[in-house]
């Protein structure tokens, strides 16, 4: 379903809308979230994270992917696609290039260089929904231009994105709401709900914002995007259950304290929690050494898991599922503020018995986090080769066990080689009457296409 309107005034009306909520949330949040939740990597890149007009919106069409489609063609996806995945390519590039057509520029971008490097995901996610035997509802970190969401889509998985990079946000609901319409979730419309009272008088006899937003995130809606300041809100704003957690090339260009808040965030019922990644990012900025990282796993027992593929569809050694279990809680503002002496440090000195008692039982059930705990600390001292076991890893950990799709399930197992791929792609320019590559991509060859991060 496309949007018949001018996309250039839904781009306005994102644009005005965003900014505006953005700048009220940062009102209200701590410097620490704030500094937490800071693109760094970005900044340190120098690559823009605010837009000053709406216009800059088509820079980030099919941004971060430039000059790596053959590379990925070939490494990532063994050297083919299936006919249902070049399928799924070709409408979409169609109606990424109704939306960028609108810019007038020298080029029409159609999220080719994203959407390839995106299909590992997908056929992974695939997988794992024919392993479970339902409709996936995943969560992506860090969507970028937002092509894995198309494809997502297009896939029938309902997908939900968050982003705290204002650029990116502003593209990805501007172009979700131009193809969706009412269709998407823009839950950046609505504004930071942190103070319940306030909240409650504002809406008089009607619904609160914070009712119809807590519907909203726990419906399943085939597209949503959750803003920052949402996302940051624990106290009011309860997240659904995600089947999959993707974090594709960001996982440690995360600071530490961040990943460990969306870990806690996206699984608050101790259950376990798969987690997607293709490409780990880089560590160079957010100084994520090895010891952080073997922390992380101990903290939150993560182990690797397996992806159980076809015999037909290769899934690559940069795919990584893992899982993780949450035993730390939340704790609200009203907990500080009633109990001094958690607040400040203080220790009671004469302990009765039963006091006592309760102390040991507590010892107790802290065992194994205090035997995990005396495991690192041993480690670090006395072993120097201290590595975590999965995060940072390229184990490639596909099952041996093969399921077999139907027909109707994969249409068929024709595969698309790249010379065929491009015909594709040559026959979508022609139509466009324009080149797909972003001028990017132009500058970066001109440069040193090795060198582009």
């Amino acid at each position: 379903m496309i949007n018949k309107k001018n996309p250039i005034e839904i781009i306005n009306k994102v644009f005005s809308v965003y900014n505006c909520n953005e700048k009220l949330a940062l009102k209200e949040f701590s410097n620490y979230k704030l500094r937490a939740f800071h693109p760094n990597t970005f900044q340190y890149y120098n690559f823009p994270i605010f837009l000053n007009s709406p216009e800059e919106v088509f820079k980030y069409l099919d941004t971060m992917q430039e000059n790596r489609i053959n590379t990925n063609y070939f490494y990532d996806l063994g050297g083919y696609l299936l006919e249902d995945e070049m399928k799924a390519i070709e409408n979409i590039a169609i109606r990424v290039s109704s939306y960028a057509k609108f810019f007038k520029k020298r080029t029409v971008p159609i999220g080719i260089g994203h959407m390839i490097s995106s299909i590992s995901t997908i056929r992974s996610l695939i997988a794992i929904q024919k392993q479970k035997k339902k409709k996936l509802k995943v969560i992506e970190i860090g969507p970028g231009s937002g092509m894995l969401g198309l494809l997502a889509n297009w896939f029938n998985i309902n997908y939900t994105s968050f982003d705290v990079t204002n650029a990116f946000a502003i593209q990805i609901c501007s172009l979700y709401r131009f193809l969706f319409d009412k269709h998407f979730v823009d839950l950046s419309s609505i504004p930071y709900l942190g103070n319940l009272e306030r909240e409650k008088k504002a809406a008089k006899k009607s619904r609160s914002n914070i009712e119809y937003l807590k519907e909203k995130i726990q419906e399943d809606n085939k597209m949503t995007f959750i803003p920052w300041w949402h996302f940051l809100n624990e106290e009011n704003i309860p997240l659904p259950r995600y089947d999959v957690v993707i974090m594709n090339h960001c996982f440690f260009e995360i600071k530490e304290t961040a990943n460990r808040y969306i870990l806690k965030r996206l699984n608050q019922n101790e259950e376990k929690q798969l987690v997607l990644c293709s490409y780990w990012g880089s560590k160079e900025f957010t100084n994520i050494s090895d010891i952080s990282a073997y922390k992380l796993e101990l903290e939150f027992g993560i182990s690797q898991e397996k992806i159980i593929s076809s015999n037909d569809i290769y899934i690559p050694k940069t795919i990584h599922l893992f899982s993780y279990k949450n035993n730390h809680k939340f704790r609200n503002f009203e907990f500080f503020e009633k109990n001094i002496d958690k607040r400040l440090g203080l220790k009671e000195i004469n302990l009765t018995k039963k006091k006592r008692t309760m102390k040991y039982k507590i010892i107790l059930k802290c065992a194994p986090f205090i035997l995990n705990l005396y495991a690192y600390f041993y480690n670090l001292f006395f072993r120097k080769d201290l590595k975590p076991a999965v995060l940072g890893k390229e184990i490639k950990k596909i099952s041996n066990e093969y399921i077999s799709y139907s027909k109707t399930d994969r249409n068929n197992s024709n595969k698309i080689d790249f010379k065929l791929f491009c015909s594709k792609i040559k026959n979508i320019e022609q139509l466009n009457g324009a080149p797909s590559f972003t001028e990017d991509e132009f500058f970066c060859n001109q440069v040193n296409s090795k060198s582009h991060v």
